[in-house]
């Protein structure tokens, strides 16, 4: 959980977490569905939904993941272990998500967690939350 994936690692179906991370100074963390990975042509694109950590529940299939957006090589840099906004404003970053060990631990994660903006890596704050 507290490696980068490679972004040619994201499969279709899964869950990860997403880091959103602003000047390497803010991040806001997601959990999200891959939906689509196109790699094999020049045009790179991903569809993923997401939810925030707060929604997240057992029930997600039915709830959860409504919102959905297009990462698209038209607007985003794609680099070997993060995708970049064009405008350079937004990093967005992936890892693994391990749901058992997430809704086990999720009243403590949601507790130590900042409402809006984080100042911490998602790895960083996973660490906390492990040695507590």
């Amino acid at each position: 959980m507290n490696v980068t994936l490679l972004i040619s690692d994201l499969k279709p179906g899964n869950l990860y977490f997403k880091e959103v991370r602003w000047s390497n100074t803010t991040s806001k963390y997601f959990i999200v569905k891959v939906k689509e990975v196109q790699f094999d042509t020049e045009k790179k694109q991903i569809t993923i939904s997401y939810s925030s950590l707060v929604d997240y529940s057992l029930f997600h299939e039915v709830f959860e993941f409504q919102k959905n957006i297009i990462l698209s090589s038209m607007d985003y840099k794609f680099f070997k272990d993060y995708i970049q906004t064009k405008n350079l404003f937004e990093i967005y970053y992936f890892y693994n998500f391990d749901e058992k060990w997430f809704l086990k631990n999720k009243e403590k994660i949601l507790s130590k967690l900042p409402k809006g903006f984080h100042a911490e890596t998602l790895p960083t704050f996973f660490k906390k939350i492990e040695m507590n």
